[in-house]
């Protein structure tokens, strides 16, 4: 699954755990990575290639 496509389902949990209100990008983009399989190294870095 690709990262737009686990945005809903990490939406759905976030609100499912009553996550703080100023939480919830944070915990919505974080679920939606772990989801599509994204490594540490991918996620908020620049690609300098």
């Amino acid at each position: 699954m690709s990262f737009t496509d686990c945005l809903s389902t990490a939406a759905n949990r976030a609100f499912d755990m009553d996550t703080p209100q100023d939480l919830l990008p944070l915990t919505i983009n974080h679920d939606a990575c772990l989801l599509a399989g994204l490594e540490s190294d991918h996620i908020g870095c620049a690609d300098w290639d």
